[in-house]
């Protein structure tokens, strides 16, 4: 941030710790802010997937911090490898702060902060209480809080929080399907804040990079873990399963993710047949589900959301470490609804995932309360808020 940033009509911070759903659900609502003809700057606070680059939208890079595992409780300067501390979240608040002064945004959205992100309150505390009654504040969340992260004392902090600074929470999400409250229970304090806009779609491409060649047209099993960081476990097990499963004759096609650890991307392309092919990333996951003749898959929100659009057989495994449950809970429900198969991470085999895989059947249609255009409904509200 050496040269002065221009200034834009909405700012969205974002801090990615685990993986990409983040940084993909908010390219989507800025893309489509974008195409309202509105001005929009990404701050982020995470690491940067090599190409990411939203159309239409300004990128400003913080410092990165990153999680060093699934607990998110030790949390790493990228730059150096050492622990973050308050020096390190004093320096990286003026920097946002110099930002937001140079980008004078008519409205700020905090992307899952207060419900998660609570390390990072000090950074954000300041300037939002700067922010409070100039501009437009709003939160920006998906339909499920993680299970033991906001609880107790804090639940009842950030809802306190959202009455006193924000204007609005924008739940990615539809209450007919999967109400804030099932996991939230202060929702009823923030009710006058809500604005569900159905699930945010991911964009189609949000990279530079090109694309690269598929060993098949279609008719593969797709294998991915979105960002990739904890997918060793999954990508492992459908190695092995793939000679147990009736799609052993099938061309299968891993896309292990950005943030794959390079170790484990040498193990699995050391132990892959020649049917097995391998991709280190895809700047266009999302254009491989339709293809597919089925899906094994994490199940975070972005991923899901994915597979329901292709309506192809798929088969789910809830990333669960740490305090993660959000991933768990959608995929229980869109299992009761025999949307897809859930395979729990503790019941994850060879054995047991083929013979997943060989049950699991296409959607018979997706349900009514499963919208998909949160991205520009968020959008003609913020257009709203910025035209009047």
């Amino acid at each position: 941030m050496s040269s002065a940033l221009p200034r834009v009509d909405i700012a969205i911070y974002v801090q990615n710790l685990l993986g990409i759903g983040h940084l993909a659900r908010v390219a989507a609502i800025a893309e489509a802010a974008a195409d309202f003809g509105l001005k929009v700057a990404i701050v982020c606070g995470g690491v940067r997937p090599s190409g990411y680059a939203p159309r239409g939208a300004l990128y400003v890079q913080l410092p990165a911090v990153q999680a060093v595992d699934a607990s998110c409780k030790v949390l790493i300067d990228t730059a150096t490898g050492a622990e973050i501390d308050e020096a390190f979240l004093a320096a990286r608040r003026a920097l946002l702060e110099t930002a937001l002064d140079q980008l004078q945004p008519k409205v700020f959205i905090t992307e899952m902060f207060p419900f998660g992100r609570w390390r990072f309150r000090k950074e954000l505390l300041p300037i939002l209480e700067k922010l409070h009654g100039r501009v437009k504040l709003a939160v920006s969340v998906r339909d499920i809080i993680n299970q033991g992260s906001v609880t107790g004392a804090r639940a009842e902090a950030v809802a306190a929080l959202i009455n006193q600074r924000y204007d609005a929470v924008f739940v990615h999400g539809d209450p007919l399907f999967l109400p804030l409250e099932q996991t939230f229970p202060q929702t009823p304090q923030i009710a006058g804040k809500l604005i569900y806009t159905g699930y945010v779609q991911p964009p189609a491409r949000f990279t530079n990079e090109a694309l690269p060649t598929l060993p098949a047209q279609k008719g593969y099993v797709l294998v991915s873990a979105g960002g990739g960081l904890y997918g060793a476990a999954l990508y492992r097990a459908a190695l092995a399963a793939k000679p147990l499963s009736r799609f052993a004759n099938h061309p299968w096609l891993f896309v292990l993710g950005p943030y794959c650890p390079a170790d484990v991307a040498i193990e699995i392309r050391s132990k892959a047949d020649t049917t097995t092919h391998i991709l280190d990333n895809h700047p266009q996951l999302g254009a491989l589900f339709p293809n597919a003749a089925a899906s094994l898959s994490q199940a975070g929100c972005n991923t899901v959301l994915e597979l329901l659009q292709a309506q192809i057989p798929a088969v789910v495994v809830p990333f669960a470490e740490g305090k993660e449950s959000e991933q768990g809970e959608r995929a229980r429900v869109l299992a009761r609804l025999k949307l897809l198969t859930c395979l729990e991470s503790e019941a994850l085999t060879p054995e047991n995932l083929a013979a997943a895989l060989d049950g699991a059947q296409p959607p018979e249609e997706m349900p009514e309360e499963i919208h998909c255009h949160g991205a520009e409904v968020t959008a003609l509200h913020l257009q709203r808020w910025v035209k009047g």
